[in-house]
């Protein structure tokens, strides 16, 4: 399946900008941040990839850029397009905290 890889994630909203590393292997994506992990699943049909990824923040000190405390879920929505996906980050059930995100395929698994 073209998705299964290693990806960079880049993010950004209203004066929020980061970055991040994402691993989709089997339905599960595995990665992380500064200060932040991700564990989630994901399903892909055709060129629209969605996902439920629980951000887990294992570094107290560094605070979310939405500034949400603690650990939370996002729901992500993509369109995959080569070695590329753009779409959008929800905080589940917050729709106010949403991210503008680009993955970028790095290596196949």
């Amino acid at each position: 399946m073209p998705i299964e890889g290693f990806w960079i994630i880049k993010f950004t909203a209203a004066q929020i900008y980061g970055s991040g590393v994402a691993v989709f292997s089997g339905g599960k994506v595995y990665g992380g941040e500064t200060g932040f992990y991700y564990l989630g699943t994901y399903e892909a049909d055709g060129s629209v990839v969605k996902a439920r990824v629980l951000v887990r923040n294992f570094e107290p000190s560094i605070a979310s850029g939405f500034g949400v405390p603690g650990d939370y879920e996002m729901d992500v929505s993509a369109i995959l397009e080569g070695d590329t996906m753009t779409g959008t980050a929800v905080v589940t059930n917050h729709p106010q905290f949403s991210l503008g995100i680009r993955l970028t395929k790095k290596a196949n698994l």
